[in-house]
């Protein structure tokens, strides 16, 4: 996989999950101990979370890590 297909992925996850929770980027960041800043970069596909935090993502949206990597888990 290509970083921009990654970059893209990930991006794409992360929004749709953040969305079905109703949640907002600030609560997310707020959940990961991060910015919202860096969580619209995720989702613009311009950035990826740090690896520590891929964790916690997997379990705040109740998938695996390689969930947060899968074309089928955002549900497009």
């Amino acid at each position: 996989m290509k970083k921009s297909e990654a970059l893209r992925l990930v991006g794409e996850n992360i929004k749709s999950w953040r969305h079905k929770k109703g949640m907002s980027q600030a609560a997310l960041a707020k959940a990961l101990g991060v910015t919202a800043q860096a969580v619209s970069k995720w989702e613009k596909g311009i950035s990826m979370p740090e690896p520590s935090k891929l964790p916690e993502i997997a379990a705040l949206f109740e998938t695996s890590i390689d969930g947060i990597f899968s074309e089928r888990e955002s549900g497009g």
